[in-house]
């Protein structure tokens, strides 16, 4: 543990040599084996590194088996000396005391015959009880010496000396007299920090049965003395750290053969989330060294300025308190800035009622315990109650104290006081004349927005948790066993609960009582929200008086009867990004149409705005805004103009309104009147923005007859217009085009058939707005996957546009420009290209190389390069347009987002993943600054974020956005929306790469299934989703159900988009896998020699699909022994990965492995080791060695030394290869059991056959528990179990698993696989032998073996 300390401090400090721990400390102690680490620390000056190598080698020669006690003693005297030697320049004449010390030091031992009081060994002069001058060997002896372990040792001459044992009999945890110490050596000075680590958490090593109980005495009493500095500390945060391993060496032996073990426990804790946090607090102290403690607190001693009396304590936070660590940061940063300052410090905790300002505020004075003098609560929720807070102050001053003796009182003060005003929340109550002093400190809680001025340093919006926190707050006293299953249903739970304090703590009471199960939770909450909200517990452990809907009420009834009225209308739209335009929007639509079909009450609040000039009184309706806010009821985006309400509070408002139809009907008109009616780009970003609110007010689940049949305004325009009128037309288009962002894609398609039907019959073919509406209606065949009824509009819309508005007339251009998207969504990318190309010379000649939309000419060619393979061609067009675009207009343009996207994109094309994650993170931070967390464009910058993960390696990361974004998603656009679907499948490819195959299968299931339902079996995307289906079954072993799947696909693919289609070929590429795995190698040759064809003449011969196949294809010639055909392939497709795409991207890295995989079919091994040596080189320095990528070249270069005969050289790589997968993909993935049954071969090579067999029936027990008895995977480890069985002698338990291969095999795999066949040959081989009595001759069984144990 200190050594990985040690190593962190290096990192982040980026030293150049290795620190040595007496450089960060100013005072280390020990007792025991823990003082010899003491003396190797403080006074030895080791690093850590230094210190582990030299301890774990004192252990081993102590320890070994052959000593005796008084040998023991006599090894350890001489390993202590040699140490002593080494890194003393005195060497073992090395006194104990040593002024020159930097770091002091003290171990502790007990006088043999009184063992009352410790005895310290101390490395400096001390006034109290002076240490003995010692040698230190002797003092490192002396701390150590143990009953049964070792002599009792005695130091001094013959006329004045003592005998001593070991510290650990009673002073095993020496944290109390390391308090004493520093009080005493330390005087006047602050303490940052105090670490103990302890040896392992209750529980006993023992050395032998005997002492037992007294190691067990030991542990449990060090675990006291922890408990203790614990409580003492407990409300002084990040002063004492206990490290200390939990779990896995309760029992374990002190034997040096398990020092492995003990490192093995001593990691995981190490890796442990809660661990790795304190280590990183930790760190940031030991670095930057705060002064956090007057020294002569630490023993116990902690004076105060003013007299006990007129203290007023705080109440203590929540028993449950969990979160808010940068909340609470910037607090303890404030509160800790200047202290010779005089002026006064202030900060606020502002926000919703119940989001836990309170709590967090006295979770920061608890943690701030040792930094104020006094600590005085007052509650301010109004002027009596604040006043008469006050007043206590000055208890013990006068015996009628007045608010003037507590003012004067802090006024004169010197001291570091902290005044702790809760709940201000009254708008009318100054707080000025009681928080203006100079000097002090003061922390208000409250929900009005504008106490914030009081505070301009340090004022902190407290919303809701994070989703972590809030799932462990839910979880806490609640008996559930943790799984992932348990943290999806809590996550359900707390999200529903918008993730708020006091919400989230009433449902944790509400578990605790087992009045229901976690899982039955949620459906009760949503049949009686209200009460579960309104009600407080009995026994709740929170002395807090409200409830969650108590809080909101109390600030409700304060509003004015406008104010009421606007918070009605928000809370039936969806709950974040309100745009405030709505009102105005809808306001200047509803003085155009009839009154009547208004509500009345609507058109009352709208015309209380509009001004004496009839225009909209804009200060007026902010005014009522900040009134809202003033309760923290709403929040409001000055910048975007939006309105933002916390899930609960909607749900409350709502609440209030159950049985209103008036208010859900007046929320649906004037959304229905704020909609555009125009056809620009402002009115389709105003009417996307709408489309959450139109969506949330429809789906309310109160029966009202409203007739909004077309929500955004379409009812009332026929009305006033009639259904020809352009403007009935325009809304019927945003309609069609809202369907489609809706994902309700048949909708869409109807009703721009239904315009372009009006607009043909009433303008003609001809006119600009019938043009229009074609180009819409292509668009709605599009995202049908109708790709060539699309083809045949817009090539229509084109020569109508050609002809009547020119070639250069810009909605000519447009129309090229779309069909050239066709033709890319046809798969024709060379068609694409040639239109691009015109599209571009047409726009730079008319509006100039800056024009925004010459820009986005560049784009799409760019992205055309991409489709056409041409990376570098499509890099250097799109770093010109984001170069353009961030200086015309802006970094933080949407524009500007899309092209660094883009650029991402590419990057990632490229192998530049860390350019791409870096361009990513920037445009998901830029986009959820400016349109939302949640808004679509932000969540699909989160899912470009995830796929950069995915590229790294990184799937854990990955999968965490993904589910993310898939949560929202359902949120905002319903579970059958194509972009749900796509994250779903998104997740699915996730869990496959986690090894999770059977997540993944029932989330294609599921896709597939709404695919199906939703757009057609014969849709692009439903075939995408059934090859998607198939990549999973074959993932699962199950070949056939595959192969049936990718058949039907092929045919469907085929006859829709036609066989050159992308798509279709990738179904196609994906099938010849599947013969492949099926044995068909013939079958599998003919289509992947069908589709390099295809490939070649659609996409070209570099393209890098076309050299995917390729690449596959050279696998399937070596397994028909077509070696000379493989080589060559494979060197053709290196040759131009490394052209195209450069030598360190990863699919030229890999066709490096396949090459040399193809010189070792031919026999030349040097030439593949020495190629496998240089590509692990390069993976390492590029991606790291925990890649996936960079473990699977490890595997296969442990391979070819295995091939080789150089057996050691592929045990030490596959070590290292399963201990990395193990550490980071876990036991059960696919990747690791790989792993270990290549290990196992390895051991029986090596002629360690035992552990052969214990790992390959591992092996099988864990792939028959994750994959199932018959994946093809599982027969393998059960056939390669049998050999271990064979080469050990054992051949019926051989012939037994050989014949249930068999078996298996023929009923899975069919009996004319390869494998059936291989398994047939040994099992009617060894069946025929043992038979005859005869067993197998060893002679030449191991070459045997070795075609039989296949590697994955």
């Amino acid at each position: 543990m200190v050594k990985e300390i040690m190593n962190r401090v290096e990192v982040d400090c980026q030293l150049s040599t290795p620190p040595r721990v007496c450089d960060y400390f100013d005072m280390i102690c020990g007792s025991g084996f823990g003082g010899i680490l003491a003396i190797m620390c403080g006074i030895l000056k080791m690093t850590g590194q230094q210190l582990v190598h030299e301890f774990i080698n004192l252990c081993k020669v102590v320890f070994a088996e052959s000593l005796d006690i008084t040998q023991r003693t006599a090894v350890l005297e001489q390993e202590m000396k040699a140490a002593i030697r080494k890194y003393s320049t005195e060497g073992e004449e090395r006194k104990m005391i040593c002024e020159d010390d930097p770091c002091k030091t003290f171990v502790c031992a007990a006088a043999f015959h009184n063992t009352g009081h410790p005895r310290l060994f101390r490395n400096y002069h001390s006034r109290a009880n002076p240490s003995l001058d010692c040698m230190l060997w002797e003092a490192g002896c002396a701390t150590v010496s143990m009953p049964d372990l070792f002599n009792p040792i005695f130091i001094g001459d013959t006329n004045i000396g003592e005998t001593f044992v070991g510290g650990d009999l009673r002073w095993n945890n020496p944290t109390d007299e390391l308090t004493r110490e520093a009080a005493d050596v330390f005087t006047g000075r602050r303490i940052t920090c105090i670490i103990s680590i302890g040896s392992g958490h209750t529980g006993y090593m023992s050395l032998s049965k005997g002492l037992a109980d007294l190691f067990s005495r030991i542990a449990l009493d060090c675990e006291r003395v922890a408990d203790d500095i614990e409580r003492r500390f407990g409300n002084i945060p990040e002063v004492f750290w206990r490290l200390n391993v939990e779990q896995g060496l309760q029992s374990l032996a002190v034997d040096p053969s398990n020092l492995d073990v003990l490192a093995s426990h001593t990691h995981s804790y190490l890796q442990s989330a809660r661990t790795t946090r304190s280590i990183n607090i930790l760190l940031q102290d030991l670095i930057g060294r705060p002064e956090r403690l007057p020294v002569d607190r630490i023993s116990g001693m902690a004076p105060a300025l003013l007299q006990v009396l007129r203290r007023k304590l705080c109440p203590p936070p929540s028993q449950h308190f969990t979160g808010r660590s940068s909340e609470l940061k910037k607090l303890e940063e404030y509160f800790s800035l200047n202290r010779e300052s005089r002026s006064c410090r202030v900060g606020v905790l502002y926000g919703i009622g119940g989001g836990g300002k309170s709590q967090m505020g006295l979770e920061f004075v608890r943690r701030s315990h040792g930094r104020f003098s006094d600590i005085f609560f007052v509650d301010a929720t109004d002027k009596f109650t604040l006043e008469n807070g006050l007043k206590t102050i000055a208890l013990g001053v006068s015996d009628e104290p007045t608010v003037e003796d507590a003012l004067h009182l802090l006024q004169t003060s010197r001291e570091e006081w902290l005044l702790f005003l809760d709940n201000a929340d009254d708008p009318s109550l100054d707080l000025r004349p009681y928080i203006t002093w100079p000097h002090g400190n003061i922390l208000i809680t409250t929900r009005n927005r504008e106490i914030r001025m009081h505070a301009p340093d340090c004022h902190v919006w407290v919303d809701k948790l994070e989703l972590d926190d809030a799932v462990e707050l839910l979880l806490r006293g609640v008996s559930v066993h943790t799984s992932p299953d348990t943290y999806q249903t809590a996550s359900e739970i707390v999200q529903k609960l918008g993730c708020l304090a006091l919400a989230v703590n009433q449902a944790r009471g509400f578990l605790v009582q087992d009045i229901c199960t976690l899982s039955e939770y949620l459906p009760i909450y949503m049949q009686n929200r209200k009460r579960l909200l309104e009600d407080r517990l009995i026994q709740s452990t929170d002395d807090y008086e409200h409830t969650v809907y108590t809080t909101w009420t109390i600030s409700f009834n304060k509003l004015s009867s406008s104010a009421v009225q606007l918070l009605e209308l928000l809370c039936f739209m969806h709950h974040e990004s309100i745009p405030s335009r709505i009102f105005e929007d809808a306001w200047k639509t509803g003085r155009q149409v009839n009154e009547d079909a208004v509500p009345a009450s609507l058109v009352t609040f709208l015309s209380s705005f509009e001004a004496i000039d009839s225009t909209w009184d804009i200060l007026q309706f902010r005014m009522l805004i900040k009134e809202i806010l003033s309760f923290s009821l709403i929040e409001f985006n000055a910048s975007s103009h939006t309105f933002s309400l916390h899930p609960l509070v909607q749900q409350w408002a709502q609440s209030r309104y159950r049985h209103s139809q008036e208010v859900l009907r007046s929320t649906q008109t004037l959304l229905s009147l704020a909609v555009p009616r125009g056809e620009t780009k402002e009115d389709y970003v105003m009417t996307l923005l709408l489309l959450p609110h139109v969506r949330a007010s429809m789906q309310t689940g109160i029966d009202v007859h409203f007739t909004l049949l077309y929500p955004l305004g379409l009812t009332y325009d026929r009305a006033a217009f009639g259904l020809e009128h352009p403007v009935t037309l325009s809304s019927m288009n945003n309609l069609a085009i809202t369907y489609g962002k809706l994902g309700q894609n048949r909708e869409g398609l109807e009703l721009q058939e239904q315009v372009l039907a009006l607009r043909t019959q009433i303008h003609g073919e001809e006119h600009p707005d019938t043009l229009t509406s074609m180009g819409n209606l292509a668009v709605a065949y599009s995202k049908l996957g109708q790709h060539k009824h699309a083809l045949k509009i817009k090539e229509r819309v084109l020569e109508l546009s050609t002809e009547i508005l020119g070639k250069e007339h810009p909605s000519t251009v447009i129309s090229m420009s779309n069909l050239a998207r066709t033709y890319s969504s046809l798969g024709q990318y060379n068609d694409a290209l040639e239109l691009e190309v015109q599209v571009l010379a047409l726009r730079t000649e008319i509006l100039g190389n800056e024009h925004p939309d010459t820009l986005m000419a560049i784009g799409n060619l760019a992205r055309t390069y991409s489709d056409l393979g041409c990376y570098r061609d499509a890099l250097k067009l799109e770093e010109q347009v984001l170069a353009l675009r961030t200086e015309i207009l802006g970094k933080e343009h949407p524009d500007t987002l899309m092209s660094m996207k883009y650029l991402a994109s590419t990057y990632s094309h490229l192998g530049q993943y860390g350019d791409a994650l870096s361009l990513r993170q920037q445009v998901l931070v830029l986009r959820a600054q400016i349109l939302g967390e949640k808004h679509l464009d932000t969540l699909k910058s989160m899912n470009d974020l995830a796929s950069t993960y995915s590229n790294l390696g990184q799937y854990k990361d990955a999968l965490q956005f993904e589910e993310q974004v898939l949560v929202l998603r359902m949120q905002i656009l319903g579970n059958e929306h194509p972009d749900t679907l796509t994250s779903m499948n998104d997740i699915a490819v996730t869990y496959l790469h986690l090894g999770r195959h059977r997540d993944a299968l029932n989330l294609n299931e599921q896709v597939l299934a709404v695919q199906k339902r939703s757009l057609g079996e014969d849709h692009p995307a439903t075939l995408a989703s059934t090859n998607n289906l198939a990549s999973t079954y074959l993932n699962l072993g199950q070949y056939v159900d595959a192969l049936k799947l990718q058949e039907q696909a092929l045919a469907s693919s085929t006859h829709v988009l036609g066989e050159e289609h992308p798509s279709t070929l990738e179904i196609m590429h994906n099938l010849a896998g599947t013969h492949y795995e099926l044995g068909q190698r013939r079958d599998a040759m003919k289509l992947q020699e069908r589709v390099i064809a295809l490939r070649v003449q659609s996409l070209g011969k570099e393209h890098p699909h076309t050299l995917l196949t390729m690449n596959n294809l050279a696998i399937t010639y070596s397994c028909l022994g077509q070696h000379g055909d493989a080589v060559k392939l494979r060197e053709q497709v290196l040759a131009v990965r490394a052209e195209v795409l450069g030598n360190e991207h990863p699919d030229t890295v890999m066709s490096m492995i396949n090459l040399a995989a193809a010189y070792l079919d031919l026999g030349q091994h040097k030439d593949a080791l020495k190629l496998k040596q240089e590509v692990l080189k390069l993976s390492t320095r590029i991606r790291g060695e925990e890649h996936p990528d960079t473990l699977r070249i490890m595997n296969d270069l442990a391979v070819t030394y295995s091939n080789l005969g150089q057996h050691r050289e592929a045990l030490k790589l596959k070590e290292r290869g399963l201990a990395l997968r193990t550490q980071i993909l876990g036991e059960e993935h696919p990747d690791t059991l790989i792993s270990m049954n290549n290990l196992a071969v390895t051991y029986s090579e090596c002629g360690q056959h035992e552990d052969a067999l214990k790992l390959h029936g591992e092996v099988l027990r864990l792939e028959t528990l994750i994959l199932g008895e018959e994946h093809p995977h599982t027969l393998a480890s059960m056939n390669n179990l049998a050999g271990a069985y064979l080469t050990l002698g054992q051949d019926v338990d051989a012939l037994k698993l050989y014949e249930q291969t068999f078996n298996m095999r023929r009923r899975v795999l069919g009996p004319e696989h390869p494998d059936t066949i291989e398994s047939s040959k040994w099992f009617e081989g060894l069946r025929n032998r043992v038979a005859c009595g005869k067993g197998v001759r060893k002679q030449g069984k191991r070459d045997k073996l070795k075609r039989l144990m296949k590697f994955f």
